[in-house]
């Protein structure tokens, strides 16, 4: 399940159900298929929005409802939407019934139940459906701005898995020969205080600039995550606030990476999304870590939470141990 903040749609009005279908591409970085989408509004944790694959069996479809409402009962929502997208619509309305009644019983209030194929969508009232309604999100106004705004929707869920891949070449090249400078890990507390000092200045100037890092810098900054104590100094530099630079710097870091690096960089970028609220984007980078067959801790931990729906506003910023030494 991808859970996602308000904070992609704080300044987005709901006035009719083609915006509710227009909403969830934008909140999920995605065209959703074969997906039931959960979009909460005024909750107590801030509004926050779900999406999981549509099963084929009534079990499964249960199950999938009950796991969206408990997310909506643990982060305080009080309105919700559900729309459904799929060419199956027998199947579609089943799940949005499912859902609709458990957000009832949960004393959620209920905006709209949508099924949506990509061309037409059919809203549920009352148990049965009403005849169904052209749509086109090519011109509307929420992925229009979405797009000024500088962001993308991928066509498809793997589009945005492929944002990922590394990218080989020269500078990859480059990345690789400055980490294999880099191998030895620093003696003594004062130079893993250099080096924590130097990863700090790194990100926080990307966070000013938004400029990549060199080569040599981020093969320096790769190889010196080897090490636990500086791989926690990136770590704590991540804060909400700063969401989408965090976001842009480690998903920059993955695709140069080396690949046995990958898993613990992506991780990182793995935290950063949650933190940042793109759950799909989150699940995209835990997915990239586990390539190497080594998990990594903290994209799974990563995992529990967005299977749990933990809003990232429960995450509490702390200091590297480096800095006390």
């Amino acid at each position: 399940m991808s859970t996602h903040p308000a904070s992609a749609t704080k300044s987005l009005v709901i006035r009719e159900p083609v915006d509710l279908i227009a909403l969830a591409p934008v909140v999920l970085g995605f065209q959703p298929e074969e997906s039931v989408v959960l979009e909460t509004f005024d909750g107590a944790s801030g509004s926050f929005h779900a999406r999981a694959d549509l099963s084929r069996g009534h079990p499964d479809q249960d199950a999938v409802a009950r796991h969206l409402v408990a997310a909506a009962e643990r982060n305080g929502a009080v309105q919700a939407a559900v729309v459904v997208f799929s060419a199956h619509l027998a199947r579609a309305r089943r799940q949005g019934r499912v859902l609709r009644d458990l957000l009832h019983g949960a004393g959620i209030q209920v905006i709209d139940v949508l099924c949506a194929d990509g061309t037409r969508f059919h809203q549920l009232n009352g148990g049965k459906a009403a005849p169904g309604s052209a749509y086109d999100l090519a011109a509307h106004p929420f992925l229009v701005q979405h797009v000024f705004d500088g962001q993308i929707v991928h066509p498809t869920r793997d589009g945005l898995a492929r944002t990922l891949v590394a990218i080989d070449g020269p500078d990859r090249d480059e990345v690789a020969a400055a980490v294999d400078r880099f191998t030895k890990r620093p003696s003594g507390a004062g130079a893993l205080r250099a080096e924590a000092l130097w990863i700090q200045g790194c990100i926080r100037r990307f966070r000013r600039t938004r400029r990549a890092l060199a080569a040599p810098e981020a093969g320096r900054l790769l190889a010196l995550c080897r090490c636990d104590e500086l791989w926690e100094v990136a770590w704590s530099e991540m804060e909400r606030p700063h969401g989408d630079a965090h976001v842009e710097f480690w998903r920059d870091l993955v695709r140069r990476a080396p690949e046995d690096l990958v898993g613990r960089t992506a991780g990182l970028l793995a935290f950063a999304a949650w933190l940042h609220g793109d759950g799909a984007l989150a699940w995209c980078a835990i997915e990239r870590s586990r390539e190497g067959g080594l998990q990594d801790e903290l994209a799974e931990e990563v995992g529990v939470a967005l299977m749990g729906a933990r809003p990232p506003d429960s995450w509490t910023p702390f200091r590297a141990g480096v800095f006390d030494t």
